[in-house]
């Protein structure tokens, strides 16, 4: 297994949910996953100061729901950014941003804001309510905020893009262009398992390469991160699964972003370096090992970060078509195939 030291950590600070999005990985998991538990702020404060002593660069704060409905999230955030960390990321739905704008502004170092819809038909379609408006008019707020204070904070935009909706990346483009943020990113669909939904995602057809082709020959005023084609898989490097340490609401560990958290994973409270022993090293050995697509797990076989494609940018077109771009604001290492 690669001798890798973890860079990042993603912590889950809730198991609440204001949203019943059809593709959430966790309803797809389990259909009442949400409940109303939330990570105790001292044992929340262990974890972070224990994988900072670790040497934890950088710290993602999310949930496995919508981390805006911790109400301890302000507390969190001023505690975390007293640490030695590089950066602070946070992740949600938006439908909450007024609420903690302030806060978002003074502590975070960037943020991802999910957007699945340009307008509201579209935007009720995936997220299966009628919330468009309302977050549309928070992200506005806050990037007119940021602009009036430091305007460290660097807001990005992000989308799950499949068969279905590919024809909406250029409408969001211009989306996030009148909205003023600084990136949109497409990620492509993962299908976590063969008969949970009926989208699929994106692979090197000719059709979808030409349809990038055109989007690459234009010129915009935001970043913008195309979503990694499927396809012509050979041997398997996964660095997201080596580089992060992911630990959720109750403590429990999970070996990959796309896998809730769950006790067979081992608990934070019975050994800090589960994530890196037992059921989670079984998992990323087996990864490791596997010789063909078939061998992997179900949830690894559709992965944006097993794409062939290479890392490209377009820096007079602020294009990436790589899933994790390298940016003064963003993660920075590159997830490949050898």
């Amino acid at each position: 297994m690669p001798n890798i030291k973890p860079r990042y950590m993603v912590l889950f600070l809730t198991r609440r949910c204001n949203m019943r999005c059809p593709q959430c990985i966790f309803r797809l998991y389990e259909k009442n996953f949400f409940t109303n538990e939330d990570m105790d702020v001292s044992f929340g404060k262990e974890i972070i100061s224990y994988y900072e002593r670790y040497g934890i660069k950088e710290l993602f704060l999310t949930a496995e729901g919508e981390p805006l409905l911790y109400e301890s999230l302000p507390e969190m955030l001023s505690f975390s950014k007293k640490k030695k960390f590089e950066r602070i990321h946070l992740n949600t739905n938006g439908l909450l941003l007024h609420q903690y704008a302030d806060d978002i502004v003074k502590y975070v170092d960037s943020i991802y804001i999910s957007v699945d819809g340009y307008n509201r038909e579209t935007y009720k379609n995936y997220r299966e309510c009628d919330a468009f408006d309302k977050v549309i008019e928070n992200i506005s707020t806050l990037v007119q905020k940021n602009k009036n204070t430091s305007g460290r904070l660097f807001i990005s935009i992000a989308c799950v893009i499949h068969d279905k909706n590919i024809h909406y990346i250029e409408k969001l483009i211009q989306l996030a262009e009148r909205l003023q943020v600084n990136r949109i990113e497409f990620f492509n669909f993962h299908a976590l398992m063969k008969t949970l939904s009926e989208c699929k995602p994106l692979y090197q057809s000719r059709s979808t390469k030409n349809y990038f082709e055109t989007i690459k020959s234009r010129h915009y005023d935001v970043e913008i991160v195309l979503p990694s084609l499927l396809g012509n898989k050979r041997k398997f490097f996964c660095e997201n699964l080596f580089n992060w340490i992911i630990v959720g609401a109750r403590g429990d560990f999970s070996p990959c972003c796309q896998i809730p958290p769950h006790q067979k994973f081992g608990n934070f409270r019975d050994d800090p370096e589960l994530f890196i022993k037992k059921e989670v090293r079984h998992f990323k050995t087996a990864f490791n090992n596997a010789e063909s697509i078939n061998d992997l797990y179900y949830s690894c076989r559709e992965c944006n970060g097993l794409s062939p494609e290479n890392d490209i940018f377009f820096p007079d077109r602020k294009i990436w078509t790589k899933r994790y771009p390298t940016s003064h604001c963003s993660y920075s290492f590159f997830p490949c195939i050898v």
